[in-house]
């Protein structure tokens, strides 16, 4: 008879920041629910679960606290591969729909994750920082009209945690939630800019069904220094929102538009203008104009 069923072995490396990143967190569940952390590996490396811990970091201070282990025996955790780390699995995969239960793991305590901010934490088992992510409720879509039960998504698994347009609430018709799978508010970085600034997509409708929900500014340059302030304007040149406000930048990042304005309220249908303001400390300055048609 054939031997179908098959299992992998793999040698695990020590994890280093960056290999294994905190990618959703659900921090206020529906009633009767339960916390979860999901786990995403980014590397070519295969990790062991058992040299992780999940702890709360103190930036402050520098201090770690209420470290707990994600599993007492070896679980490894290959390249592209998920964890989902929960008090209680059936729950969670009933209230969520997930396509990948082999993701979820059923961990004894997770430390406490306060409804409106916090923060979650990697640890080695000798107690390295591998990763920071302090989350708050507002960092969810603004116009949501609760948050119970609604997962904050990174949108990208590289992107800076500790930035809230590192972020997004998952979307509706994934029912708020994606454990285990791939993140329904997930932007594809891999375009090479290459020293360049660009609004993608070109039409995006902030609805929530994890389709095109955000606008994002995807900016690379070739060298570091500029501070940056982004206004965004309706047709008609009227001021909506004023989305950075003299951020310093790196060499590359992004920042995303949800669609509200400053008032609190859905952006119009139709063109809007984001006015780019960058001024160098060599003296540069530039301002670069992009346009996109928000929809519904």
């Amino acid at each position: 008879a054939l031997i179908t069923d098959s299992l992998r072995f793999a040698i695990p490396v020590n994890p280093l920041p960056g290999d294994v990143v905190i990618n959703e967190l659900l921090f206020d569940p529906f009633s009767g629910g339960q916390d979860y952390v999901e786990l995403y590996n980014t590397s070519d490396r295969v990790i062991d679960l058992y040299d992780i811990q999940l702890a709360q970091y103190d930036t402050t201070f520098g201090i770690i606290s209420s470290v707990e282990s994600i599993t007492a025996e070896s679980k490894l955790l290959f390249p592209g591969e998920y964890a989902l780390l929960t008090e209680d699995t059936a729950v969670v995969r009933e209230m969520y729909f997930t396509r990948n239960v082999e993701a979820f793991i059923q961990v004894e305590n997770i430390p406490s994750m306060g409804n409106d901010e916090g923060n979650m934490a990697t640890v080695t088992r000798g107690l390295e920082l591998l990763e920071y992510a302090p989350y708050s409720a507002e960092w969810h879509y603004p116009l949501l009209s609760s948050v119970d039960g609604v997962s904050l998504e990174k949108i990208s698994p590289n992107v800076d945690p500790t930035r809230a347009d590192s972020w997004h609430s998952a979307a509706s018709t994934a029912g708020f939630g994606t454990p285990g799978v791939k993140n329904s508010q997930f932007i594809d970085y891999s375009a090479d800019l290459s020293n360049s600034i660009e609004v993608v997509p070109q039409v995006f409708s902030p609805n929530g069904d994890g389709y095109k929900d955000l606008a994002t500014i995807q900016y690379d340059f070739d060298k570091t220094g500029y501070l940056c302030t982004i206004k965004i304007y309706d047709e008609r040149g009227v001021e909506e929102r004023i989305l950075v406000n003299n951020e310093i930048l790196g060499t590359s990042g992004q920042f995303t538009w949800d669609g509200v304005t400053n008032a609190g309220v859905k952006g119009a249908v139709g063109i809007h203008i984001f006015v780019i303001e960058l001024t160098h400390s060599d003296g540069e300055r530039q301002t670069i104009k992009k346009t996109c048609v928000l929809s519904y």
